[in-house]
């Protein structure tokens, strides 16, 4: 069965001139929280709170000990016909370099889809430093 990260909390205070956001994700009782802050006007806050999520998703990669970087690339939303966001994520690890697409429907709550997106980019490959590292216990 498959161990993915999951989703805690998605905290994100937007003011005039700057964005915070605070995400939470958990795997086998240990908390990994990121944080991201950004000058921001309008619906930029949408990049804080992915980058809050790769932040905390290295907070995981760094706990593991695997060799692992992560570059934010784009978020954006899709409007019509039901709002949707997308983001792509660059994973490098050991010379390779992946570029990684996620996506996730905005339904009620925007600042959790934005984390989920993110999460769905990555899944995959923190499965695959979970099975790399046996002595760990699998996020889930």
């Amino acid at each position: 069965m498959a161990h993915r990260l999951k989703l805690e909390d998605v905290a994100c205070e937007v003011a005039l001139s700057r964005s915070r956001a605070r995400v939470q994700l958990r795997d086998s009782g240990l908390t990994h929280v990121g944080l991201a802050s950004s000058r921001t006007e309008g619906e930029d806050w949408h990049a804080v709170v992915a980058q809050a999520t790769v932040n905390a998703i290295r907070m995981y990669v760094g706990f593991t000990g695997v060799q692992m970087h992560f570059s934010l690339g784009a978020v954006k939303i899709i409007p019509e016909p039901r709002p949707v966001v997308i983001v792509s994520i660059t994973a490098e690890s050991q010379g390779r370099e992946l570029s990684l697409v996620g996506s996730a429907p905005m339904r009620d709550e925007p600042q959790r889809a934005v984390a989920r997106a993110v999460l769905q980019a990555l899944n995959r490959q923190i499965e695959g430093i979970a099975a790399a590292e046996p002595h760990l216990p699998a996020p889930g």
